[in-house]
């Protein structure tokens, strides 16, 4: 990997991880299925991240 790459992977990713642990402890009370801990919170912003950028592709 490049160390460009790494300038804006590394940073990108903390900052995902620091941003899930206070939307994790905040949406749990609400939605304590799906927001379980800090890595399904992540996972969930995955998925929804990835069906947007799907949906923008295909024009829908």
């Amino acid at each position: 990997m490049k160390r460009v790459d790494l300038v804006v992977t590394v940073p990108v990713t903390a900052s995902l991880v620091v941003a899930s642990g206070p939307l994790s402890f905040v949406e749990n009370a609400a939605q304590p299925d799906v927001f379980s801990s800090v890595p399904a919170t992540l996972w969930r912003g995955y998925n929804e991240a990835h069906n947007d950028c799907l949906l923008l592709a295909l024009n829908v």
